[in-house]
């Protein structure tokens, strides 16, 4: 094995460490063609996206209230950690920006022959550095995100031609087109990174009902990404995946490790159990 290949695989490795009690893996800042932007690991709808720095879009929740979020330049599923990195790789070392969008050098190179056929508007020009863009200012004047990132970073992010104030920080395109409420895979992935942490319950009541299920039999069950409870006596059931776990946190769950593995004794019939009620004897309605 190379050293390469000994290297991705020990970064890959680190990655799914983290991914197993986190959301995603977002790498340090770097600036790819003049903008700077997070390259993340998503593990929701397994997902590589460069998020800007600086720079915002206003989107829709679903709530139906306008949020702000990091404006997404570019995104790519993944099968693998391996593949992610090498994405994220390449993508650094050679797409180039072109109206909002990361694009590869073949891509970049057929969009400037087709501009010769197919030419921009006479008035789709940044106000900044003079070069063709589709990109707007909240005020609908033409900045390109290359001079709209400078214009940030240098502390001036009022529009450079009617002056409205922080209009430069958000995102705009004149076909309407905006990354993030375009495509429904960012859109979930944002949607899923805003949801607060489900809530866990008390380690004392935890420690009461596993403690009285344990007596039933040796019913074991054990989730690798569930660290925390390695500890818990052998026979013990994972009474938190038995309840208030949505359809997002399991998927979350089997996105990155393989999901209960159960072991049954040698007796042929097993005991019916109410839970509900079971839950009830042992604790407290004060504790809930």
């Amino acid at each position: 094995m190379s050293e390469r290949e000994n290297d991705l695989n020990e970064f890959a490795s680190a990655i799914e460490i983290e991914l197993k009690t986190c959301r995603s893996y977002a790498f340090r800042t770097v600036s790819i063609d003049g903008v700077l932007c997070y390259p993340v690991i998503h593990k929701h709808r397994k997902i590589v996206n460069f998020e800007c720095v600086y720079v915002n879009c206003n989107v829709k929740n679903e709530w139906g209230d306008f949020v702000k979020e990091r404006y997404s330049v570019y995104h790519k599923k993944y099968k693998n950690i391996h593949q992610a990195i090498l994405i994220i790789e390449k993508v650094i070392a050679t797409y180039k920006l072109l109206n909002g969008d990361l694009v590869s050098p073949e891509d970049y190179k057929t969009s400037l022959l087709e501009k010769k056929f197919n030419p921009y508007l006479e008035s789709q020009v940044c106000c900044v550095c003079y070069e063709n863009t589709m990109e707007l200012t909240e005020c609908e004047h033409y900045l390109c995100l290359k001079c709209r990132d400078t214009c940030i970073r240098k502390e001036k992010p009022d529009c450079p031609m009617c002056r409205k104030k922080d209009a430069a920080t958000i995102y705009n395109i004149d076909n309407g087109l905006i990354n993030n409420i375009v495509y429904e895979h960012v859109k979930q992935v944002n949607e899923f990174e805003r949801k607060p942490p489900a809530p866990t319950r008390s380690p004392i009541i935890n420690f009461r009902i596993n403690a009285v299920i344990d007596r039933i039999g040796d019913r074991r069950s054990r989730s690798p990404s569930a660290e925390n409870y390695h500890s818990l006596p052998h026979g013990t059931i994972l009474f938190d995946e038995m309840f208030s776990m949505d359809a997002d946190q399991n998927e979350e769950l089997s996105e990155v490790s393989t999901i209960s593995n159960i072991e049954d004794d040698d007796s042929d019939e097993l005991p019916v159990i109410n839970l509900y009620e079971l839950f009830n004897n042992v604790v407290p309605e004060d504790m809930v």
